[in-house]
């Protein structure tokens, strides 16, 4: 599996057009820079050949997607494509800038990689990877994915210099050089490869190794086993947010429009998921591992997305609340009232901007995407694989000077602007957006201090610290009112809880009284008739009594004093018996 430091790396594949790894040949034909076709669906993480991640050096299978996949299938397509599946209009370039010498500069890389592969790994991630050397490098970055410290980065005209004068060692004049190549481009059927070196993913994937963590294999092993839920979906966490953003990742891509390139897409973002559950899975990550796998093989592009998320960019850029990316955001809105001055009074006098504060809030929807998905669905493709070709080998700087560039070239028609939406408009549809302004051109404006200006490290780094703590004091403030609506919350709840008891209670008490009082009269209407079964019967008064009209007052008292007698316990019942008889007549 891993390779011996101690040991040469191997040979770099022929796939990339080496015929020998000791001199400086050139291949015999374009054809051994093709790679082989893609079969026709995904295979399965069984049937892969086999690789070691940990090798410098890519070796030699097939890709399931990417430069060779439209190369065969283009003549037969009714929609033009370029070399990587995505459509091309009519009088659009569908090659890639320097094509034209594209035999000088792959002569160029070629001796370039041939000298790298006579150093050791951890030499050639020096080399390589001056991300890990600048001073503008995360903390999480400051030592090299092997644990070893990175030296000390010096400017690249500092380094010009000593290569020129002949001070230099062979290591920093190849590194020099390597700097220049990368700002100029690499060839397509290179980069696979170039982006391998520069991003440490092998380093990494070592590191990985030597620490007994899940090697990509495990991991395929993991999605393999895992079953399917109601859904459909793979029964893995995260496994329905990453399936919704599987189809709106290059639409248009011939790639990604197939199910084997939407399944490697699925396979890769659900891989880092599992290495990484505390990022997990985060918006535009789809984007980041499509264009991976545009340039190289899933287990690559596995171990480059892991070092881009979390050696080359802060360990919060892509968690819930992205304090990285947003206090790299402000950076680079705060350097407009440094580089930029017209336009941030500009912006302050329109209300886009605070003139308390540096940086304008009001365009982080709009950065958002540029820092996120590191500008690959924010600028044409040709200038995106070029800003990419930097960014793998220098850093995060660069996308505050490409974020930068920007600005300044749409400055012009910004001034012009009187609203916030007028500001937007032209941001998302300005000439480097929309394609008339080349990448070499793009690339150039980004380095040249006459157009942009240095950025003192010193200075970017207080800038990032402060915006850093303004973002996670903002943080801390929305994570405090979420806790106080979660509180409130609760305390609601509980007195709703409360409330509802003591009615249930009431209506327990009620219900109780209510049956009390059906129990008494239930008990008063049985003595009550228990009573009158113990009375004597009332006689039935004589019929002639009601046929009586007038009774004489001698006579009727007469009566009554016999039956009253007689009948003393009903005495009212006499009075009705005589008052029924019609009236008494008293004369």
């Amino acid at each position: 599996m891993a390779s011996s430091s101690q040991s040469s790396p191997p040979p770099p594949s022929t796939s990339l057009g080496y015929k020998s790894i000791s001199g400086n040949s050139l291949p015999s034909s374009e054809a051994s820079f093709v790679h082989p076709p893609p079969s026709s669906s995904a295979p399965s993480p069984d049937s892969l050949p086999t690789c070691d991640p940990t090798n410098p050096w890519f070796d030699s299978f097939s890709r399931e997607i990417g430069l060779s996949s439209t190369r065969g299938s283009r003549k037969s397509s009714v929609t033009t494509r370029d070399g990587y599946g995505f459509e091309i209009e009519e009088g659009e370039r569908e090659d890639e800038e320097g094509e034209e010498d594209l035999p000088k500069r792959r002569a160029k890389w070629i001796k370039v990689l041939n000298s790298l592969s006579l150093h050791e790994p951890q030499e050639i991630y020096n080399i390589c990877c001056r991300w890990a050397k600048s001073s503008d490098n995360p903390p999480v970055s400051s030592t090299a994915p092997d644990g070893s410290t990175s030296p000390k980065s010096h400017s690249l005209s500092l380094l010009s210099l000593k290569s020129k004068l002949g001070l230099s060692s062979p290591l920093e004049a190849l590194g020099t050089k390597l700097n220049k190549m990368m700002r100029n481009g690499v060839p397509k059927d290179m980069r696979g490869q170039v982006w391998w070196l520069c991003s440490g993913g092998y380093l990494l994937a070592r590191r990985a190794a030597e620490k007994g963590e899940q090697s990509y294999e495990e991991i395929m092993e993991i999605i393999n086993s895992a079953g399917v839920d109601s859904t459909g979906c793979l029964d893995l966490p995260l496994a329905s947010e990453i399936e919704k953003d599987l189809r709106r990742t290059f639409p248009s891509n011939s790639h990604f429009n197939s199910q084997s390139g939407l399944s490697s897409l699925r396979t890769l973002l659900l891989a880092y998921s599992l290495r990484n559950p505390n990022v997990g899975y985060c918006q535009s990550m789809n984007f980041l591992s499509a264009f991976l796998l545009l340039n190289m093989d899933p287990v690559y592009a596995f171990w480059v997305l892991s070092s881009i998320i979390e050696c080359m960019l802060p360990a919060d850029y892509y968690t819930h609340h992205m304090v990285g990316s947003r206090s790299d955001q402000r950076v680079l809105l705060g350097c407009l009232s440094w580089k930029l001055p017209t336009l941030h009074a500009h912006l302050v006098s329109i209300g886009c901007a605070s003139a308390d504060d540096e940086s304008v809030p009001m365009l982080e929807p709009l950065t958002c995407t540029w820092y996120l998905c590191v500008f690959v669905n924010s600028l044409p493709l040709p200038l995106a694989l070029r800003v990419w070709d930097c960014f793998l080998h220098e850093g995060r700087k660069v996308l505050l000077r490409t974020g930068l560039t920007i600005m300044k070239v749409c400055q012009t028609d910004l001034l012009q602007q009187q609203d916030i939406a007028g500001v937007y408009e032209v941001i998302r549809n300005n000439s480097v957006v929309s394609g008339e302004t080349s990448a070499s051109k793009l690339i150039s404006m980004c380095y040249d201090k006459s157009w942009i200006g240095s950025f003192p490290h010193d200075r970017i780094d207080k800038m990032r610290a402060k915006y850093r703590l303004q973002v996670e004091k903002e943080r801390d403030d929305i994570e405090r009112r979420r806790l106080l609506r979660e509180e409130k919350r609760i305390k609601s709840e509980k007195e709703r809880l409360e409330r509802e008891e003591r009615e249930r209670e009431e209506r327990e008490r009620e219900r109780e009284e209510m049956d009390e009082t059906k129990e008494t009269e239930t008990e008063d209407v049985a003595s009550l008739r228990c009573s009158l079964d113990d009375d004597v019967a009332l006689p039935v008064p004589p019929p002639v009594l009601s046929t009586v009209k007038s009774v004489d007052v001698g006579v009727l008292q007469k009566a009554g004093g016999e039956l009253e007698g007689k009948y003393a316990d009903n005495r009212q019942s006499l009075v009705m018996l005589v008052g029924g008889g019609g009236g008494v007549k008293n004369e």
